[in-house]
């Protein structure tokens, strides 16, 4: 029993996990908290859901990312980059972020109602590892989410564009003095989050049931793992992520399930009161 709960914390934290990167990888440019990460996870999520019994898997797959990545250009170049050049407050747009979740969380609804809906799939026995079932998705889920994540480490620490979202990450000014564009970074900043969010909205649709709430519940995990880890981290976000599925599984076991929203907050309020930055965190602003 205590080993399959551990497989049930690596799937749900492998989730929370691309939705905390792609969160971070806003925010470290920006500088603000973009909640809107959370209706491109519920777009993806559907867009998937509605064109896999007429395209596949693959094709519904590719849309799902074609979508995610053309609402954050959409969201980015006709709202946030024209709020950013002219100075908008981190409060504003911090608003404006949570306004967009709230309002596609709400056409979700009107299109598809509140029913909850479940991909058809057809019934895969479980193997048996170490007395705990797992399904072949489930081993698919877990791997490609660790590969995805280690190619955005190597980009982050081994390409050009690792080294430019750095430099404009720890100083936008500076680096623009340098001849970076800025702006440029932070579109490619959100289209990167758009694919992070498309493949966590898939492995949601392919794993659980979908309701149009779906995309702000798993914002805010992935937003308490990026915390726990600490903001300025990408590597941390990833971590803080597989840590909140951990404690809220086996708490949950160890409890009862209605805790589970509970426990990741309680951890996530622990590692404030202890270490508010986070866990690998730093402890000034990165622009300061």
């Amino acid at each position: 029993m205590l080993f399959q709960v551990f497989i049930n914390a690596l799937i749900v934290g492998s989730v929370y996990a691309l939705v905390a990167v792609g969160f971070v990888l806003t925010y470290v440019v920006t500088r603000f908290a973009n909640f809107g990460h959370g209706a491109t996870i519920g777009i993806a999520a559907y867009t998937f859901l509605i064109f896999f019994n007429y395209v596949g898997w693959l094709g519904a797959f590719i849309l799902a990312v074609l979508f995610a990545m053309g609402f954050n250009f959409l969201v980015y170049y006709f709202l946030y980059k024209r709020l950013i050049r002219d100075k908008a407050s981190k409060v504003i747009l911090l608003l404006i972020s949570f306004g967009i979740m709230l309002a596609v969380e709400s056409l979700l609804q009107i299109i598809f109602t509140a029913s909850p809906r479940r991909i058809d799939l057809p019934v895969v026995q479980g193997m048996d590892l170490f007395g705990a079932k797992i399904t072949l998705i489930q081993i698919l889920i877990i791997v490609i989410t660790v590969a995805i994540l280690i190619a955005v480490w190597i980009i982050m620490r081994k390409t050009k564009f690792g080294t430019v979202f750095k430099a404009v990450s720890d100083n936008q000014e500076l680096a623009e003095i340098y001849g970076i564009n800025a702006e440029k970074i932070m579109l490619y900043s959100f289209l990167v989050a758009g694919i992070l969010g498309a493949i966590a909205g898939t492995i949601i649709t392919l794993e659980y049931v979908l309701t149009p709430t779906l995309g702000t519940f798993y914002m805010i995990k992935g937003f308490i793992g990026a915390v726990t880890g600490g903001l300025t981290s990408v590597y941390g976000s990833i971590f803080g992520s597989y840590l909140v599925g951990l404690f809220e599984n086996y708490g949950a076991w160890f409890f009862l399930s209605t805790y589970k929203d509970a426990i990741a907050f309680i951890l996530l309020f622990l590692v404030l009161l202890i270490r508010p930055q986070g866990l690998f965190g730093i402890k000034k602003g990165i622009r300061e």
